[in-house]
């Protein structure tokens, strides 16, 4: 499955969540417990606190989920985002209030974390975006070239290797290659730019 099904699924999923879907809920939770479950780890955070903040997030995502509106691509992530943000603030907010010194200390150290996770959601988009830009540059190239392109860079065989394979001189292997690359540059591009 290409990176374009799994957006236009995410599309799927978002419906799924808001017509109480469990199929919806249980790629959701697969898609992003994990990784914040790896955020609260590097945190130091408690396994048993952990759950408590992945769980209140997902329950506010699953509460607001209706007023999510797709802006473009990395939009749900940013959405997402400032959930987990919303939810770490109030476990700070409710800390303070108990005086809890030892979920205090961990909350000191929240900003090193939000921005840790911040990071690894940016990387998360970065790699969606990359394979769409790959599935987009590949539906619109020949075989060949596509084959080049992924055997040379990919897999990184060489020019001659490859020409042998698919029939073609190895400077056609590169010149293929090339143009490819370049699409993939362009198309990358033009996700990224802001719409």
């Amino acid at each position: 499955m290409g990176i374009a099904n799994d957006l236009e699924t995410s599309s799927t999923m978002l419906q799924g969540l808001r017509d109480q879907e469990s199929e919806a809920w249980d790629e959701f939770a697969g898609r992003y417990a994990h990784y914040l479950r790896s955020w609260c780890a590097r945190w130091g955070v408690p396994p048993s606190d952990a759950d408590d903040l992945i769980q209140e997030t997902f329950l506010e995502v699953l509460s607001c989920v209706g007023k999510f509106q797709r802006l473009g691509v990395g939009s749900f992530r940013g959405w997402l985002k400032l959930i987990a943000r919303r939810c770490w603030c109030r476990s700070l907010h409710r800390a303070r209030r108990r005086q809890d010194p030892v979920l205090l200390e961990r909350l000191r150290q929240s900003r090193e974390a939000l921005l840790s996770m911040e990071a690894g959601l940016d990387g998360l988009v970065r790699q969606e975006l990359q394979q769409l830009a790959l599935s987009n540059v590949q539906r619109r190239v020949s075989d060949k070239a596509w084959q080049a392109f992924r055997l040379t860079a990919m897999e990184g065989l060489s020019g001659a290797e490859v020409g042998d394979r698919l029939g073609m001189p190895a400077s056609a292997v590169y010149q293929a290659r090339c143009r490819v690359q370049q699409r993939i540059t362009e198309a990358l591009s033009r996700l990224e730019s802001p719409a």
